[in-house]
């Protein structure tokens, strides 16, 4: 894409809106929240960046970010994250870190401080390869699509890429 052109941002206030909006606009959108994701796929040369026009803004309301740690009757704890939440922000939660010190620890160690700041969990698992993709698959995470039923995030990985489709819109990590 030439230095002159720029993509626009568009803002969906829901993630249906968000997924009408890609699905209208096909390989010209791409979807944003904390932007490395992004950011890392293009080179420093203006003909290897992505060749979109719109950027699909997921934390203007299309995501949540919450941290929800309940306990159902039968006593086990259970973890719900919003995709859009921030890593540092999950890093330091401790609901997060007395239900999986597993992902905690991984994401002690996933990036700079920054890039932890920007990041969000659905980034990571949008991207398809972001490092805290091992320690949820290792603990069975289950994902909420934005289109569908609640999967194993490894169900949804797997499809995607024999399918080669892209990663579906993510709203929801638990277990």
């Amino acid at each position: 894409m030439p230095a002159s052109v720029r993509p626009s941002l568009q803002r969906p206030s829901s993630s249906a809106d968000a997924v009408d909006l890609y699905r209208r606009l096909g390989s010209d959108a791409a979807y944003i929240a904390g932007g490395t994701a992004l950011q890392l796929a293009w080179g420093v040369a203006d003909e290897e960046r992505p060749g979109v026009s719109v950027l699909i803004d997921l934390l203007a309301g299309a995501l949540t970010s919450g941290v929800e740690v309940s306990v159902p009757a039968d006593g086990t704890p259970m973890l719900r994250l919003g995709a859009g939440a921030r890593l540092e922000i999950l890093r330091r939660d401790p609901g997060l870190r007395a239900i999986a010190p597993r992902l905690a620890q991984a994401l002690d160690a996933i990036g700079a401080p920054g890039v932890r700041h920007l990041a969000t969990l659905g980034g990571n698992i949008g991207w398809g390869c972001g490092d805290a993709l091992p320690a949820l698959l290792a603990a069975d995470a289950m994902v909420v699509l934005a289109e569908g039923p609640i999967q194993p995030l490894a169900d949804v990985l797997d499809a995607a890429r024999t399918g080669g489709r892209p990663i579906p819109l993510t709203t929801e990590i638990g277990w």
